[in-house]
């Protein structure tokens, strides 16, 4: 690869300098690569070389091992059951181990006494026991003892006095001192005074005073004398009103010191009754509309009865106490009331006669009658109201709920007047109401006459 060489003939052995012959030249080499390989902890490795695949040519260069790199590794110490291991080591690098460990033995537990403990009155016992100082384990367990009974102890009964509470006889463990049975208070008895001498006498209002002594301990003490209180006596007796006259407590003194200890007041009377509403009490048969009035306010002036022409006609007026209606209490607070009003009317002047068989014209006095009415109704707190005031030229009502006064004013209609007459020729002599009744009504009319009054006769 290096070296030249001859053909058919000779060659230096030592220098190659050919000689005798052609010379052939060097081939050079054939060149082999190879990979690098680094060391390890125990074997060497080499870098990247090449090599000749017809002679020794290499650049091969070693690289030396690289040695192991010691790591302790811990041991642990050995317990009371578990073994235990000595430190040793291992190469970081590879893992190999350089030192080995080697096992400690376990030590065993080490046994310390558990002391027994005695049972008591309120606590259980414990046997003697024991465990492993070490550790701890429980080798030899303690059993439990039960609690002994107590040791009773009286307590003596103490007795109660007048002014100090005592205590029932009881009992308690003379061991622990627990109460067995509990003491209950016994209250203070008391002083049982008597008087023994009077300082100030006591009345029925006032206190007195008085030396006092204890027959029981003998303490004495001044104190007050209670009032004596009074003694009633009953002078007048209560008696109750009616719907007619009031009625009284009772009057009552104090036989001791005269005092009046309930005095004697008047006792409203109570309202009337009337149940089947006709304003009659039924119990004392007071009418209820005895205070009913009618007067005549202005007289009447004659005139020609003749619709075109103004006339004078008489006024009258009704007035009625409500409240002797309000004194009665009855079943059906709310109804109505009709009024009637009786009149009758003197015609004088010529008149003209129509009719069969023939009319005919005549002078002669004509009297005239009829009723004109109107309905009051009450509510249920007595407070009257006017309806069907057809009958009726004019009219005015007015109440007064403080006093209890309802006032009607009324004048005829004229028309009733003038179909009272024959002719325009008659003229009106002289107007009277000569009856004033009034009666409930029922809701199905006027049919209850049991209960008409005449109040104007």
């Amino acid at each position: 690869c290096t070296k030249p060489g001859v053909e058919d003939g000779s060659q230096c052995l030592t220098c190659g300098e050919v000689f005798d012959g052609e010379a052939i030249p060097a081939l050079g080499h054939d060149y082999v690569a190879h990979e690098a390989q680094a060391p390890t902890c125990t074997e060497k490795g080499w870098n990247a070389y090449e090599t000749c695949s017809r002679c020794d040519y290499t650049t091969y260069e070693e690289i030396a091992a690289m040695g192991h790199a010691p790591e302790a590794v811990a041991g642990y110490a050995a317990t009371c059951t578990e073994k235990g291991l000595t430190e040793g080591s291992k190469c970081s690098v590879c893992g190999e181990i350089l030192t080995a460990q080697e096992e400690i033995p376990a030590t065993g537990h080490t046994s310390e006494t558990l002391a027994a403990v005695a049972a008591t009155c309120t606590k259980t016992g414990l046997t003697e026991g024991s465990k492993c100082s070490v550790c701890d384990t429980v080798l030899t367990a303690q059993e439990e003892i039960p609690m002994v009974t107590h040791t009773p102890e009286t307590l003596p009964t103490v007795e109660a006095t007048c002014t100090k509470t005592g205590l029932t006889e009881g009992s308690k463990c003379s061991v622990c001192d627990a109460v067995l049975t509990a003491q209950e208070t016994i209250a203070a008895l008391g002083h049982d005074w008597k008087l023994t001498a009077t300082i100030a006498e006591a009345t029925c209002t006032q206190n007195g005073s008085g030396q006092y002594e204890c027959n029981v301990c003998g303490e004495t003490d001044t104190m007050q004398i209670e009032p004596l209180g009074h003694v009633e006596d009953v002078l007048n007796e209560e008696f109750a009103p009616t719907c007619t006259t009031t009625g009284s407590t009772a009057w009552i003194e104090c036989s001791r010191c005269g005092e009046t200890l309930l005095d004697q007041t008047v006792i409203p009377m109570i309202p009337h009754v009337d149940e089947d509403v006709n304003f009659e009490c039924d119990v004392c048969n007071y009418f209820a509309v005895s205070d009913i009035t009618m007067e005549l306010l202005r007289t009447y002036e004659t005139a020609p009865v003749n619709m075109d022409e103004d006339l004078s006609y008489p006024l009258f007026k009704v007035t009625w106490d409500v409240n002797s209606y309000r004194d009665i209490s009855i079943s059906d607070p709310s109804f109505y009331i009709g009024m009637y009003i009786s009149y009758s009317a003197l015609f004088l002047g010529e008149g003209t006669h129509y009719g069969d068989p023939c009319n005919y014209t005549e002078e002669h006095p004509y009297v005239y009658g009829g009723d004109l009415s109107f309905d009051l109704q009450f509510d249920s707190s007595g407070n009257p109201e006017v309806y069907d005031l057809d009958d009726f030229e004019k009219y005015y009502t007015f109440f007064d709920s403080d006093t209890g006064i309802f006032e009607f004013y009324f004048m005829f209609n004229h028309q009733y007047l003038e179909d009272m007459a024959y002719s325009d020729d008659l003229y009106i002599e002289d107007l009277v109401v000569s009856r004033f009744t009034f009666e409930k009504i029922n809701c199905g009319g006027y049919n209850d006459i049991s209960c008409e009054r005449v109040i104007l006769p």
